[in-house]
């Protein structure tokens, strides 16, 4: 009972998905995206085989024309069923995503299933198309359908353009790629070697820093799309895993490093000029997130970053552009080309736009528009400055000649009031010399005075010795005169000489002779001490003269 319930529930299951599943690819021989018309079942253990796979009938039919599976650890299983309605047995299936990790694919041959399984993470030189896509061959006959499948594995977010076509066209289609991507790739070069020149000639850091992200931009574009993978390293295909977050990393940094410098965030935004550094913060933890192993963290983090910076660069050149700074606008007409061409091939990827030519390269159209108008714009700079200069130094000039003329006025009012300062110190030098004169004089007339006076009163002091002795001397002399006379009274009267002699020794001891005697010769001696004193004043007044001119 149970087996015939089993067995109603498999053939209902058969039917609905034949009602409601993916549609057979009717392939008519022109190239064309089958996404819309594959069946999707997600493994996430990673550990379903391909017989369990084919035999589940779980498959999803997808509603993209490009599926997106997101950012995914699991193992993504694809179906899809081929009706070659051409008279081409010899078809090619592209998996247009150089960044998927693993791919098995699993074709119908001689009633069995065989698969062929291509990685990035072996050297490019194993594959048999040395291309950075994932091509498969299908040998399908004329009229004849067969049912395939794939089991998908990527680190990053695995968006899958699955294309079919002859090989013929595919090869083709890979061909005109290669040469588009060597003309970007080629513009690149010439802007980036252009550019380095003229920053060696100018030191200007603006130029470097746009090569720097010429170089930057330039790898994670041609990372994307494999080419990296497919000429640099091809032989160390492990670095490929590394590079896809490292390349566009550095590309947001360098490119927020030119915007300063370029725009003069400093100068012009200070504020924002200072949210720079936290998106190229979160720049530099992706890279070291990926070089860890950690591959989510990192592909998430460059997300945030890249949203973050787009946001602050186009604020920044917008507030810059109102302040009628010319480089912002070509900056900003730069950045929308580069973001719009960002959107476009999302676009595409998402299945709103169709897939062809112009959508397939508008990434690598817009960053190869957005560099030559960042370097048409950092020639304008050039231009800019220069005129800029030019006025600066017309300025400069007219302001030399302004202060020629007030330094030439302020020179002649400068020299009428040093020759009135100069009188005036003049006039001042005279009168200060006449004080000094007659200071000199009152000074001489002073001292002079002074010497005149020590003179008097050292000639006095002689005077004053003869001048005190004139009054004792005459008295003594008049003593001495009055003895005399009395002597010679009694000398010439009649007494007998022995009356004579008594009366004169009488006279002499009530004089005391002697006394004034003495008294005379002392009153001499001083006179004459006093004249000899003033003799020795006079004689070395004599000398003065000659001191005076020896001093």
């Amino acid at each position: 009972m149970k087996s015939i319930f089993y067995l109603i529930f498999c053939l209902l299951s058969v039917a609905g998905s034949k009602i409601f599943g993916q549609h057979n690819i009717q392939f008519t021989g022109k190239t064309e995206v089958i996404g819309k018309d594959i069946g999707i079942f997600e493994d996430p253990s990673g550990k379903l085989d391909f017989s369990y796979v084919r035999a589940s009938g779980k498959f999803v039919p997808s509603k993209q024309a490009n599926p997106d599976l997101g950012l995914s650890k699991s193992n993504f299983w694809i179906k899809f069923t081929i009706n070659n309605a051409s008279q081409l047995s010899q078809l090619i299936l592209d998996l247009e995503n150089p960044t998927v990790t693993d791919c098995h694919f699993y074709f119908p041959e001689d009633g069995v299933y065989k698969s062929i399984y291509l990685s990035n993470r072996w050297p490019i030189s194993q594959r048999k198309y040395q291309q950075p896509d994932f091509l498969f061959d299908i040998k399908l006959k004329p009229d004849s359908t067969a049912t395939f499948y794939m089991k998908i594995k990527g680190s990053e977010q695995l968006i899958i353009p699955l294309i079919l076509g002859s090989r013929l066209d595919i090869i083709r289609s890979k061909m005109n790629a290669q040469v588009l991507w060597g003309i970007f790739i080629g513009i690149i070069a010439v802007m980036a070697a252009y550019n380095f020149l003229l920053f060696l000639f100018t030191k200007d850091k603006s130029y470097l820093w746009y090569v720097l992200y010429c170089l930057f931009i330039g790898l994670t574009q041609t990372t994307l799309n494999g080419y990296t993978y497919h000429y640099l390293f091809g032989g160390y295909p492990w670095l490929i895993n590394k590079v896809i977050i490292i390349f566009p990393a550095l590309a947001g940094i360098t490119a927020m490093l030119f915007v300063r410098k370029f725009l003069e965030t400093k100068n012009r935004t200070p504020t924002l000029h200072k949210l720079f550094p936290y998106p190229a913060t979160l720049y530099l933890l992706a890279i070291v997130f990926r070089l860890a192993g950690f591959d989510e963290i990192s592909f998430r983090m460059i997300d945030i970053s890249a949203l973050a910076t787009t946001l602050l660069m186009y604020i920044v050149a917008i507030k810059i552009s109102f302040q009628g700074f010319r480089p912002a606008k070509y900056f900003l007409i730069a950045w929308t080309i580069f973001f719009v061409g960002i959107i476009l091939y999302s676009l595409r990827n998402l299945g709103l736009l169709p897939y062809n030519a112009f959508t397939s390269y508008t990434m690598g159209l817009g960053t190869a528009i957005e560099l030559t108008l960042l370097s048409i714009a950092l020639a304008d700079r050039i231009t800019v400055l220069k005129r800029e200069k030019e006025l600066s130094q017309a300025k400069a000039i007219k302001i030399a000649h302004e202060n020629e003329r007030i330094i030439r006025e302020q020179n002649k009012t400068l020299e009428i009031m040093v020759e009135q300062r100069t009188s005036d110190l003049n006039a001042a030098l005279e009168d200060l010399k006449l004080t000094e004169t007659q200071l000199v004089e009152s000074e001489k007339m002073a001292t002079l005075g002074q010497l005149t006076a020590g003179i008097a009163h050292e000639i006095n002091n002689p005077i004053n010795f003869v001048t005190s002795n004139i009054s004792p001397l005459r008295r003594d002399i008049d003593a001495l005169y009055n003895t005399l006379n009395y002597i010679e009274q009694i000398a010439l009267s009649e007494l007998p000489k022995e009356e004579k002699l008594a009366k004169i020794e009488l006279h002499h001891k009530r004089k005391r002779l002697t006394i004034y005697v003495k008294k005379l010769h002392i009153s001499l001696a001083v006179s004459i001490m006093g004249l000899l004193e003033l003799q020795k004043l006079l004689k070395d007044l004599s000398y003065f003269p000659v001191w005076t001119k020896i001093a």
